[in-house]
Parts: C-alpha cells; structure tokens; sequence
C-alpha cells in the first residue's frame, strides 16, 4: 500500500528566504516553483524523497488559513505525505481502520518557470484519528524533476538517520561519517 515517504510540507512566512536557506542546506537548487490560490510552494527533490516549502500568498481563506497556522503553531513541519501505488485501495484501506478519509481528489500542479505540470491523486487522513499529524497519500502520474546540484557535495538523499552525498568520503555509516559530510564542501561532486 505505502510504498515510501514521497515528501514532508514544511510552512513559512517567506518563502524566497526559505528557498536560499535550503538551497544552501541542500546543495542544490529547487525543481519546482508553484503558487496557487493562496500558497506559494517550492520543492527541492532529491533521489528519494521531496521537501516541500509552502507560505502563504496574497489574501483569500486559503493564505489567511496558513498565517492561522503559522501564527498558532510557527514556522516549520507540517505534513508527511506518503507514496502509494494505488490510492483507491488506500482510501480504503484508511476508510476500514476508521481513519476517515478525505475523498480522493485529483490535483494538477504548474511550474511557474517552465510552464510544465504534474498531477496526481491524494486522499488525506483525519488529522484528530492520526494523533495531531497532518497525513496525505498520494499517488503522482509521472516523477517530479529533480533538483540541480549548485555545490560541490550536494545531498542526493536522506533516511531516517543520515544525510548522504557526493563525496565518496562521507557516504554515513556513522554519525562520524556524517559530521564528514557536513564537512566535505569542497570535494568534488563524484557519486
């Protein structure tokens, strides 16, 4: 059914601020730029996983929501979305284990810079069933781009404990492995 993590929503006031913040982080450049009535997002993807930055923009019920929440709970994450092959038979399955299920909605994103769209299907859990965590499931028609490296040792991909990067170096087997990477700015970007 969850085939993976496909990305985590992190809110902000700024979203320009956010995105040089994490293109530094990351070493790489964002893959997506979208803004919709009331949100403005940008995605950073890795091999793995997307980080999804989301503000708010201009004045509807939409952008006052995601100042409400900012407001209330601050900056920071706020929804795990994962992958499924099959999003009717998640919707199903949320619906048995009492999960109450949004229906599944079909959702069409366009890059402001290129003009190029991607879609998918998403069904979301009832926050108050998931102790407080915003969960959304969805299934995408066809692969985000990735982003671009802009460093010499850009994240390529992140788990539960390590960050992993160019350099051969600092592939983590460890936390020394990893303060390594964190380190490993200059090395050439080599898989």
């Amino acid at each position: 059914m969850i085939t993976g993590l496909d990305h985590v929503v992190v809110l902000l006031g700024d979203i320009e601020a956010g995105a040089k913040a994490y293109e530094l982080l990351l070493g790489r450049a964002p893959s997506w730029r979208s803004q919709t009535d009331g949100a403005e997002t940008v995605l950073f993807t890795l091999d793995n996983m997307t980080l999804e930055l989301m503000a708010p923009a201009g004045a509807s019920a939409a952008a006052d929501g995601i100042r409400t929440v900012i407001k209330i709970w601050g900056e920071g994450l706020a929804s795990l979305c994962f992958r499924v092959a099959d999003v009717a038979k998640m919707h199903r399955r949320l619906d048995r284990l009492a999960l109450k299920p949004d229906p599944i909605a079909e959702v069409e994103s366009r890059d402001i810079g290129s003009g190029a769209t991607l879609s998918w299907k998403r069904t979301r859990a009832a926050t108050e069933m998931t102790r407080g965590v915003r969960m959304f499931f969805l299934e995408l028609a066809k692969e985000r781009p990735h982003s671009a490296a802009t460093a010499a040792a850009p994240i390529h991909a992140t788990n539960s404990s390590a960050i992993s990067c160019s350099t051969r170096s600092c592939r983590p087997r460890s936390r020394r492995a990893t303060s390594r990477c964190a380190r490993a700015t200059s090395a050439p970007a080599t898989r």
